[in-house]
Order: C-alpha cells, then sequence, then structure tokens
C-alpha cells in the first residue's frame, strides 16, 4: 500500500517523483531482461543445452517465470501512478466537499445561534420555526 503524511499536493509530487525513480530503473533493466528471454529462446533451440526434455522444460519453466515477474512488475508499476493520481483526485474532491459543508456549517451555526424570534409577529416566527425544523432535517 502506498502510504501518504499528509494530503497535499506536495505530498502527491513526492510519489510521483518516487515512481518516476523506480520507473527510470525498471527502464534501465527491460534491455536485460529481453536480452535474457531472448538467450532462453536461443538455449531451447540448442540441441547441446536442450539435450533431453527435462533441461527444455526446466528452460520454458524458467523463461515463463521470467516473463510473468517482468511483466508483473511492470503492470504494478502503472497501478501504482493510477492510484497515486486517483489518491489526489479524491482528496481534491473531499477537500472541495468539505469546503463546501464548512461554509454551510457556518452559515446555519450563526442562523440558530441569532434567531430572528424577538418582539417578531407570530407569522414571521413561525416562519423562523419551520426554518429550525429544516435543519433538524
Amino acid at each position: 500500500p502506498i502510504v501518504y503524511e499528509n494530503c497535499d499536493s506536495s505530498e502527491i509530487q513526492r510519489k510521483i517523483s518516487e515512481l518516476q525513480e523506480l520507473q527510470k530503473d525498471i527502464e534501465k533493466h527491460s534491455t536485460e531482461v529481453a536480452s535474457v528471454l531472448n538467450l532462453c529462446e536461443v538455449l531451447l533451440h540448442d540441441c547441446d543445452a536442450c539435450a533431453t526434455e527435462t533441461e527444455c522444460d526446466s528452460i520454458q519453466q524458467a523463461t515463463r517465470n521470467l516473463d510473468r515477474r517482468w511483466r508483473n512488475i511492470c503492470a504494478m508499476s502503472m497501478e501504482r501512478r493510477l492510484k497515486i493520481e486517483e489518491t489526489w483526485r479524491l482528496w481534491q474532491k473531499f477537500l472541495d466537499d468539505y469546503s463546501r459543508f464548512e461554509d454551510w456549517l457556518k452559515t446555519s451555526e450563526k442562523t440558530a445561534s441569532y434567531p430572528s424570534s424577538s418582539r417578531v409577529l407570530f407569522t414571521v416566527a413561525k416562519e423562523e420555526l419551520k426554518k429550525f425544523e429544516a435543519f433538524q432535517r
């Protein structure tokens, strides 16, 4: 899991920078992995290196494992980037929603603290009561 210290853009940028370093490292090894996979194919077609079926099966298994693991590393790196970007999008939405809620809450607290019910007509007081009942819902 990705652990964040706080929810701001600098934290997201830090995580993206860390991921970019990881992706550069993955790219550096890409040629080496392709070379090893290529060598495995060459060995499979070399009668001396692959004299028995057991040896061929062993090389094929090693090739499949390396290929699967390499593809998994590349996919996880991309998924990680998508998760970081999604986290940032969700943080922004949360902060926007929280800000709107905070504004509404302040207005509601002010309205509840200072009702216009003293020295008013009964009909006006009744309207104020309806407002407070609506807040309660």
